[in-house]
């Protein structure tokens, strides 16, 4: 996704689309002051896309959704990682198979 600046404002170009920051109409739907009216527009644009395109797009869409991550949990978790790749790598953890995991989830849960 490509950040561009159209008049002044910043716009947000995924594929075919360009949308300017939104607002709201009479009824309460988002409005877009580009080539896009409405979300449905939006969303039929989006649903028109190749497979992988909307793949993408889903994926962006879902990190937007996600809060900024927290460098010291980041940092802590691939510190686990890291002891535990070790723990592998010298034989001090010992592997279980998929089928085994698998066996004991649904005899605990089921």
């Amino acid at each position: 996704m490509m950040d561009r600046s159209l008049g002044g404002e910043r716009t947000q170009s995924v594929s075919r689309v360009r949308v300017r920051p939104a607002h709201l109409d009479t009824l309460g739907r988002r409005c877009y002051r580009s080539t896009v009216q409405t979300f449905d527009t939006v969303e039929r644009e989006a649903l028109d896309l190749p497979e992988t395109d909307r793949a993408l797009l889903v994926k962006r869409l879902l990190i937007s959704l996600e809060p900024p991550a927290d460098e010291s949990v980041e940092r802590a978790w691939d510190d686990v990682i890291a002891s535990r790749v070790q723990e592998v790598r010298e034989g001090r953890a010992v592997g279980r198979s998929v089928e085994e995991l698998l066996q004991e989830a649904r005899a605990k849960y089921s």
